[in-house]
């Protein structure tokens, strides 16, 4: 475990704190692309050999029946949506709320601290 931190010896520990040297997970972590190349191309001729455009391109939203998307985004101390119930982050999220841009709360009539109802409509 200590090769983990880069420590051979005790006189190691007298330089100050070690960080872990852990591999990453991140599947480009040695620079290395799984791509012709092997480096990250913008162009792409694999999806272009695969029927799609070789480079990203711009789609407008597709057309929907409702007039939001819902997230659920990380709130600090939680995780997504969990652990909100927890005695202790009651503190700092006393009620659910939702968070609405201020131009769409305003065609909806919805102001600071209205109550709303909000719900996933399923398919």
């Amino acid at each position: 475990m200590a090769k983990m931190f880069g420590i051979s010896s005790w006189d190691d520990l007298l330089d100050g704190p070690k960080k872990a040297i852990l591999p990453s997970s991140a599947a480009w972590y040695d620079r290395k692309f799984k791509t012709p190349s092997g480096k990250y191309e913008f162009k792409s001729e694999l999806a272009e050999k695969n029927g799609h455009t070789a480079l990203p391109e711009y789609k407008p939203e597709a057309e929907s029946k409702l007039p939001f998307h819902l997230f659920t985004p990380h709130v600090q101390f939680g995780l997504h949506s969990q652990f909100i119930n927890l005695d202790w982050m009651q503190v700092f999220y006393p009620e659910p709320f939702v968070y609405i841009h201020p131009s769409s709360a305003k065609k909806k009539g919805i102001s600071e601290n209205d109550l709303v109802k909000s719900f996933q409509w399923h398919r």
